[in-house]
């Protein structure tokens, strides 16, 4: 009489003949009736039940439920109908392993970095860093301050080095924090971290540091545009100190002997100008193109043109003629040069005064002269 082997669900799964073993419909051996040699077919099949079937490579003839530890992966696999699928556990290698589905879990022993596959890909869990990058990215952690009161703080690091911390409390950390010192205000506090800058632009800033590392407000800020107030002295350590003009036109050049207001540009002019009740006067004006100067005149006719008195307390010395407008007064009058002019009619103009060894000549107007004869007393 043969035997009828029932799956759980009540199917036949086969038949088997009296005195025979069925070796294919499953993997293990099925045992007819009366089958010779039927003890050593017990044995193996419970050691293959035991063992779940423990090889590199799945069974032959599974079926629905039944397991197979995968001796490759070191995995504990059920057969499905259509494929052994992963029982569950985590994965642990240093490459990817081939069998990951949906919802497992792989720990790459390489980066010490963890993933798990979304059914289209594997995606890193975290940290974000391999394990020879060293620390990296933000992390969240909460602190208590010199108060016993607990702050949620965020730390910036990179490649194990603190950067900074991120707080929207100010407080002062009641112990030390390694790559920090001082207290924490709200915002972005930098680490210790010798060179720590942010290249890049600033919007708003309520304190800059220097070189010397002290800290500046923003009202000790200057503007480069608009109208800016300087309480007390700004000094500038260079020998160009100041360039100014949308083109560079004018600068101001300094070294040890010479301290030189320079222009840039041919033929430009240059004007000292004083405030008065009628309004702006050229004080000082110098004309380039002739090269002369003019005192509170801005129409230079000569090298030195003054539009009002001239007086000095000592000698008042010209190497040439000099020209008297409204007056010209002094101890003495040391006109240097000597000239004489050819006759009364020689070229002059109205106020030139000099002399030869005879004779003072004075121009009384235009190519006019006069003399008075020289003597001894």
């Amino acid at each position: 009489m043969s035997y009828s082997i029932q799956l759980t669900n009540g199917t036949t799964l086969t038949e088997i003949v009296d005195g025979t073993i069925d070796q294919t419909t499953t993997d293990l051996t099925l045992i007819g009736k009366n089958a010779t040699g039927y003890g050593v077919f017990v044995n193996d099949n419970f050691v293959h039940i035991l063992e779940n079937f423990a090889n590199t490579s799945q069974p032959n003839n599974p079926i629905i439920g039944q397991l197979w530890f995968d001796t490759t992966q070191n995995r504990l696999k059920v057969y499905d109908g259509t494929q052994f699928k992963v029982t569950g556990g985590t994965l642990i290698g240093s490459t990817v392993p081939s069998s990951l589905t949906t919802g497992d879990i792989w720990i790459n022993s390489a980066t010490s970095q963890l993933y798990f596959n979304d059914g289209v890909s594997n995606i890193l869990c975290g940290p974000l860093y391999t394990s020879t990058q060293g620390q990296s990215g933000f992390f969240v952690e909460d602190i208590v301050d010199n108060n016993k009161i607990s702050h949620t703080i965020v730390y910036l690091y990179c490649a194990g080095t603190l950067l900074g911390i991120f707080s929207k409390d100010a407080f002062t950390p009641g112990s030390s924090i390694t790559g920090f010192s001082g207290s924490i205000a709200v915002g972005f506090n930098a680490s210790s971290l010798s060179g720590l800058e942010f290249n890049v632009p600033v919007t708003v800033a309520s304190q800059l540091l220097d070189a010397a590392g002290s800290t500046h407000t923003a009202d000790n800020f200057i503007q480069t545009t608009g109208n800016q107030t300087i309480v007390g002295s700004l000094t500038v350590q260079n020998s160009t100190p100041l360039i100014l003009g949308p083109l560079s036109n004018n600068e101001i050049d300094i070294s040890i002997t010479l301290f030189q207001l320079k222009s840039n540009s041919p033929n430009q002019n240059f004007e000292i100008a004083t405030l008065s009740q009628s309004g702006l006067s050229p004080a000082i004006f110098v004309e380039a193109s002739s090269k002369s100067v003019g005192i509170f005149t801005n129409n230079p006719q000569y090298n030195l043109d003054v539009n009002g008195s001239i007086n000095s307390s000592t000698t008042i010395s010209a190497a040439g003629a000099i020209t008297s407008g409204a007056a010209l007064t002094g101890t003495a009058l040391n006109v240097t040069a000597s000239y004489t002019p050819a006759t009364s009619s020689s070229t002059g103009v109205r106020g030139q005064i000099t002399w030869d060894s005879q004779y003072v000549y004075v121009c009384t107007a235009t190519n006019t002269w006069k003399r008075a004869a020289l003597s001894t007393w």
